[in-house]
């Protein structure tokens, strides 16, 4: 990222190390960045405001657990490698694309419930403590190491309620600096026009994801372009396509 985007100075992941960071969202507006560590059975949760303002709590994700009547000795990594697995999110060692699975997923049935009591705990942990702070409507969230796999979009204080994305518009980035090195790239740095919807591209060997077309049109329909679709999505085509536009889009074979 610093090489693409010519930018040398990089944000440490100490928080108490930041400089400047109070300027990385000066050019957002109704916007929040939440920051999420684990350090030494810690939650480290940092909101930073457009205003430059810094607010933090620490939280005890072990007393969360105990108190969810999960065993004491439960620790929040090994909690979310176990539930991981009932949302249907692989280990890092197998292939992101399902066809290419051979691992059986739990039954839905008792792994539903078990996702609901999930998302609420989470919801607990990493939201309800600067719930308060998240007034603007888009929240700007920066997970630490295996945080990115929390489903924040997903998350509801209790079954029923409504999920975060139903109040906020949610983003997810890999690190502050990455951040930092977006905003701080030219405003005609990035094609502004033009879409790429590409889905159900036919591989040999390989069935179709269900719903993969389907989902293609749709995409294609809300910003005016014609998906390239099974026949029609080939490498040439998209590499013919690809440096002329600001948006892609693909569905098929568990990628989307």
């Amino acid at each position: 990222m610093a090489e693409k985007y010519s930018v040398e100075t990089h944000i440490s992941a100490n928080p108490q190390s930041w400089v400047g960071i109070e300027n990385i969202l000066r050019k957002k507006n109704n916007c929040t960045c939440l920051y999420i560590s684990y350090v030494q059975n810690r939650l480290h949760l940092w909101i930073l405001k457009t205003s430059g303002v810094l607010h933090y709590r620490r939280v005890s994700p072990e007393e969360n657990l105990v108190q969810a009547g999960l065993p004491k000795d439960l620790s929040l990594s090994q909690f979310l490698d176990d539930n991981f697995r009932s949302l249907g999110i692989l280990p890092t060692k197998d292939c992101e694309d399902r066809s290419l699975n051979t691992i059986k997923l739990q039954s839905l049935s008792p792994a539903q419930k078990s996702s609901a009591r999930f998302l609420s705990l989470c919801y607990k942990m990493f939201i309800a403590p600067v719930n308060d702070f998240l007034e603007e409507p888009e929240v700007i969230i920066v997970p630490d190491r295996r945080l990115y796999k929390v489903p924040f979009a997903a998350l509801s204080e209790k079954e029923g309620a409504e999920y975060l994305s139903e109040t906020h518009r949610i983003r997810v980035i890999p690190s502050l600096t990455t951040l930092k090195i977006i905003q701080d790239s030219p405003e005609d740095y990035h094609s502004n026009t033009g879409a790429l919807i590409i889905g159900n591209p036919k591989v040999d060997g390989l069935q179709p994801l269900p719903g993969a077309r389907k989902e293609a049109e749709m995409v294609g329909r809300l910003v005016g372009v014609p998906p390239l679709i099974e026949e029609k999505a080939t490498k040439q085509a998209v590499l013919e396509r690809i440096s002329s536009v600001s948006l892609i889009h693909f569905a098929a074979h568990g990628n989307a």
